[in-house]
């Protein structure tokens, strides 16, 4: 019975070779596009799903401060953190990150052969940056990473770029400041590679406190909206 269906089938189609054709299309068409749909589905779920907190975690937004537009953007003043720290007790931890923008750096092996390099991807943050997301260390103590002053943390790809398969930790990179002069930063901690899954993408972390000056000048401030801020 079964056999003579696809028989009576295969004649009609045959028979009717443009109506065949057009529902093979059509019918490619649906299952790529469900396809399609569902690939997209599944990448934008399981973005930041590796974080231990990931059910607990907030991205602060803020309308625009200036002007009439009442939209929500990403970016808040370094004050925002501090007010939801002392008057929201419900976030147990709030976290800011600074993109600082192309930096170049600088390190100097035993052998005074230098490494220069133009970094993108590199950014200030607070130093219990650790307390809220999830990174993967392979060398260092995520609990003290970033405390002191002129702490880096650093990526393994770029730790192999600066330093090869030596052991970076201690060892010292240097940042050109805006005014030409080279200050050093400690290498603290090295992660494993960051998940393409993750939102937050970086190769370089420098912790917060590295910035005195800045937060004396900006850190009360609420208009000066380049962090962002997580609780």
């Amino acid at each position: 019975m079964i056999k003579n269906y696809f028989k009576i089938a295969w004649r009609n189609a045959q028979r009717q070779k443009q109506f065949t054709f057009l529902n093979i299309l059509g019918l490619t068409l649906g299952i790529a596009s469900c396809m399609v749909i569902g690939l997209y589905v599944h990448s934008e779920m399981t973005y930041d799903t590796f974080h231990e907190k990931k059910d607990r975690i907030y991205r602060i937004n803020q309308p625009l401060i200036w002007g009439d537009w009442d939209k929500q953007f990403a970016s808040t003043g370094p004050n925002v953190a501090v007010a939801l720290q002392q008057d929201v007790p419900e976030f147990q931890e709030v976290t800011r990150l600074l993109e600082l923008g192309p930096q170049t750096l600088r390190h100097t092996d035993l052998d005074k052969k230098q490494t220069l390099c133009r970094e993108e991807r590199y950014f200030a943050v607070d130093d219990n940056f650790f307390s809220v997301f999830t990174f993967p260390f392979l060398k260092g103590d995520s609990n003290t990473a970033l405390h002191e002053p002129g702490s880096l943390v650093i990526t393994h790809n770029t730790a192999v770029r600066y330093f090869g398969n030596a052991d970076p930790i201690g060892k010292q990179i240097e940042l050109k400041e805006t005014d030409g002069s080279w200050n050093s930063y400690t290498v603290k901690a090295v992660l494993a590679e960051i998940p393409s899954r993750s939102h937050l993408q970086f190769d370089f972390l420098v912790s917060l406190h590295s910035f005195p000056q800045l937060m004396v000048n900006h850190g009360s401030k609420w208009i000066f909206t380049a962090f962002s801020t997580f609780g």
